[in-house]
């Protein structure tokens, strides 16, 4: 398992903050987007906003050991001036506004502290216009194109489409309102637009297909057809609230305070694991063991300390889960071996079946003839030629070097293939091969 499953998290992004109209790079957008989901619940009653640095990182697919980029980024976060659009449901502008997507912040001892302009906290606390924007996705996008894309089309993933946006709006959205590229439809559809989509399609929770509207033989607006991606829609996903009503959470929260780390370890771990290692840690605490609560509750998670007792008791289910499958392992061997028993037994008996009536065929002397001719094409032991004596064809000592030389002499001879399927077996080759691997199977058990 990877150290985070940033799938998991979710951001409410809210309509001005998604249709903001600014020059950005990708790791600003990203960043900026896990700067919101850390400071959401707190954006109206908090001044400032902490979270640790490597968390940051992880979220937004920073590089954690280039602290110069990740200053970089922050910075122009600040200096970047920003405006935005809150669009209706039908994308008609309804107001206009004008921020920087941070007042101010500072890096130290490895926590990153951010403050918001008070009017953008205003605008981006907007729980009734929100859509649910994926982290995880946003981690797994690679070009700045897609994931404006991705965010100002997944506020409509309800409704199945966007609203209708003139192309000066799209280029805007879009951050090039400033560039001289892409005046020309084709080639905003070419270099920007498919591009972004085909990107989407293949990384994100939804699929997006794009309609345009003309205006005599011009295009003079494009919309976006928005339907969940069943390959990606990651199940098992919890969101924020679910968590916060999560007694987990609650316990998680009496020994650290940091509430985005307490939802990523429940994601990433789930609730089971994490009320293992809280019970191991408040035992720990109220023995007098522990000098930083914090510290060790984030290395117990990490780390999945847990009592002794609980590792005893997670041994026994594990040894019973051992032979539990050993024995349905043994019984699936078994049966498959009883019938490798049977078709070898029925191909057998056809086989003799066969060379008999070919050799009943034959006149008297030429019998006699191809009998000596079988016993002198191998180098026979004294048992295997009495019981051929004595038995002739029918002789299960020498079956296969019978159905060897017949086969030489091109007699009609059974095909295996036709009898195992009688058995309900295709493949006999396979079908044995199959039986060996789950015996090797049983003595690694």
């Amino acid at each position: 398992m990877s150290s985070t499953t940033p799938e998991k998290h979710f951001v409410n992004k809210n309509v001005a903050a998604i249709h903001i109209k600014a020059k950005l790079t990708l790791a600003q957008r990203k960043m900026n987007n896990v700067l919101l989901y850390n400071a959401y619940e707190s954006l109206l009653t908090a001044d400032e906003h902490q979270i640790p640095v490597p968390l940051l990182c992880e979220l937004s697919g920073v590089d954690g050991k280039n602290l110069a980029n990740l200053k970089r980024a922050l910075s122009g976060l600040t200096s970047t001036s920003i405006t935005w659009n809150v669009l209706g449901e039908n994308g008609d502008d309804e107001t206009w506004g004008f921020a920087s997507f941070l007042s101010g912040g500072q890096i130290k001892n490895g926590i990153c502290t951010y403050r918001y302009d008070k009017g953008l906290a205003r605008q981006l606390y907007h729980p009734d216009i929100y859509s649910r924007i994926n982290l995880g996705v946003i981690k797994k996008i690679r070009t700045s194109h897609a994931l404006v894309l991705y965010e100002n089309c997944y506020r409509f993933v309800n409704r199945g489409r966007t609203g209708w946006w003139d192309l000066e709006t799209f280029r805007d959205i879009m951050g090039l309102a400033e560039s001289g590229s892409y005046k020309q439809f084709k080639d905003l559809n070419k270099h920007v637009i498919k591009p972004a989509i085909a990107e989407v399609n293949q990384v994100s929770n939804i699929i997006l297909e794009m309609e345009y509207k003309r205006t005599g033989r011009s295009i003079s607006g494009i919309r976006f057809l928005i339907r969940t991606n069943p390959q990606l829609s990651f199940e098992g996903v919890q969101e924020a609230s679910e968590i916060d009503k999560s007694p987990v959470l609650k316990r998680f929260l009496k020994i650290h305070d940091n509430k985005t780390l307490a939802r990523k370890m429940i994601m990433e771990v789930g609730e089971e694991q994490l009320t293992r290692n809280l019970d191991y840690v408040e035992q720990q605490i109220s023995q007098g063991k522990v000098k930083s609560a914090p510290a060790f509750l984030k290395a117990a998670v990490q780390n999945n300390y847990i009592s002794e007792d609980t590792r005893k008791f997670e041994r026994r289910i594990e040894l019973d889960k051992q032979v539990q499958q050993m024995r349905l392992l043994e019984d699936v061997k078994i049966k498959r071996e009883q019938k490798a028993r049977e078709i070898d037994h029925a191909y057998s008996t056809a086989c003799i079946e066969a060379i008999q009536i070919t050799f009943h065929q034959l006149d008297p002397d030429t019998q006699k003839q191809v009998q000596e001719e079988f016993l002198e094409s191998e180098s026979f032991g004294s048992f295997q030629v009495t019981d051929f004596r004595r038995n002739g064809w029918a002789s299960r000592m020498i079956l296969s070097l019978a159905i060897k030389f017949w086969m030489g002499r091109r007699a009609p001879l059974p095909c295996m293939a036709n009898v195992s399927r009688k058995f309900g077996v295709e493949d006999f080759e396979a079908f044995k091969a199959e039986t060996n691997r789950i015996s090797q199977e049983l003595e690694k058990i």
